[in-house]
């Protein structure tokens, strides 16, 4: 038995989902005369402060959140939102909705940070859609629990365990239920890193086409790009309360080998996990606590928005009610953390990022990454100059990569020729070699938006 589905969006002159023709009867501005509800949709990176507000009864000044408890307090809702069990993301709306938790009320700050006042978008169908990434995953968390094993049983080695596949962020239900070629993407993608731990967040921007799911890479003009369209990426480390944002349609990913070898695992590693012999049971109890929470500072862990406008993903619902106590700020008269952004025109270090032009003599170090990971096939090869990339980790810093000659980056597929720049003028479209039916088994299998 088929099934049916209604759509009902629009979509702008750059792939972007705009009010629909029944939002903006109702409308007294229009869209000609309205202001984009984005200030930027360019990468840029912020140092936000986690601000817990004291409450109406407390004589008390607002609190920053730079304490262990509060700190542990996230990082334990950042294991039960990641648990397999649960569903993959969670919808807060713009409006009528008031947050119940800590996540929820930062997701909806987010959401506020990067969307115009009063500017023109339907608030019934727009909202922050919010999840959590965990590296290493613990043992009940989504990578370990749904990671794809070989024909022998065996955990497949992809760049998600330790990282994140190359990925765009969309409506992945939608793409399924549309045989896999439709692409509706967030209006802007976000990360904001809980701890200083683990691979650098890459965003390129590569596009596809929405309808085709065909590839969209900038073309570059004759004399090595100069005066045209170049291939960038934003390269940003990660740092307790730094939030990354960029646009939704763009290709990204968190490479781990673009960290020094075995960096990462280091930093995993606790300074002992024996608990002392002739403890009480009391103290036993006390210092096993203690040890995972120790555990859990020591992960990569990335609190998650896409922001969605004028179009809310399929079956992306809120937190679920039956789960919802057992996340912190839970309860009316709990104050809930909020997100508090640098006031406009005040200097931010985080978003002080170089800018790194990478020609055919450029010092660079050539990777190879696999597009998803879910065996497609499918390649991007990127020229990193990893030693300008590693002398920001430390400082959890951002560089913008600008690729000026052709081979600085490259869509491959195995045993095929590279895909090249060079496209259609119009369309600037590049073809996937696949067939469709290739195609269709393979989007199949790949996961939701992810970081």
């Amino acid at each position: 038995m088929k099934e049916e589905i209604e759509v009902n969006f629009r979509l702008d002159g750059n792939g972007r989902t705009i009010p629909t023709v029944e939002f903006d009867a109702n409308m007294s501005t229009s869209n000609n005369d309205a202001p984009s509800p984005i200030q930027t949709y360019e990468p840029q990176s912020t140092m936000l402060e986690f601000s817990l507000p004291a409450k109406e009864t407390d004589a008390t000044a607002d609190t920053l959140v730079q304490s262990d408890p509060l700190i542990d307090e996230l990082l334990f809702d950042a294991e039960i939102s990641d648990s397999g069990l649960m569903p993959r993301t969670f919808w807060m709306p713009s409006q009528g909705m008031e947050p119940r938790c800590h996540f929820e009320q930062m997701a909806l700050d987010i959401f506020q940070h990067h969307v115009a006042v009063n500017s023109h978008y339907d608030p019934q169908s727009s909202g922050a859609e919010w999840w959590v990434q965990i590296r290493p995953s613990p043992e009940a968390g989504r990578y370990i629990m749904h990671a794809q094993n070989d024909n022998n049983g065996i955990m497949t080695q992809d760049m998600a365990k330790d990282g994140i596949s190359f990925h765009w962020d969309k409506d992945e239900d939608l793409r399924i239920l549309c045989g896999g070629n439709t692409y509706v993407h967030p209006h802007i993608s976000t990360v904001t890193y809980l701890t200083d731990l683990g691979a650098p967040t890459m965003a390129f921007n590569i596009r596809v086409n929405q309808m085709t799911g065909d590839y969209i890479v900038p073309t570059m003009a004759a004399g090595d790009g100069k005066d045209g369209d170049n291939v960038q990426a934003f390269l940003s480390w990660p740092k307790f309360g730094k939030h990354l944002s960029f646009d939704g349609r763009f290709l990204h990913a968190a490479p781990s080998d673009v960290m020094e070898k075995g960096a990462f695992q280091k930093q995993c590693t606790i300074p002992s996990e024996d608990i002392p012999t002739g403890c009480t049971a009391e103290e036993t109890k006390a210092k096993a606590a203690d040890l995972k929470k120790l555990k859990r500072r020591h992960r990569r862990v990335t609190f998650l928005v896409n922001i969605w406008l004028n179009y809310k993903p399929f079956d992306v619902r809120p937190f679920p009610d039956t789960m919802i106590n057992k996340l912190s700020g839970y309860g009316e008269n709990e104050s809930k953390i909020r997100l508090v952004a640098p006031k406009k025109g005040q200097a931010d270090a985080a978003d002080v990022h170089k800018n790194l032009k990478i020609d055919s003599s450029s010092t660079t170090q050539r990777f190879q990454w696999p597009m998803g990971d879910c065996s497609s096939k499918e390649f991007i090869e990127v020229d990193v100059p990893l030693d300008e990339a590693r002398k920001e980790a430390s400082s959890g810093g951002s560089l913008r990569l600008i690729f000026q000659h052709s081979n600085g980056v490259r869509l491959t597929i195995e045993d095929q020729a590279a895909i090249s720049g060079e496209q259609d003028a119009e369309s600037k479209a590049t073809k996937h070699p696949a067939t469709v039916s290739e195609k269709e088994e393979k989007q199949s299998k790949r996961p939701r938006t992810c970081d």
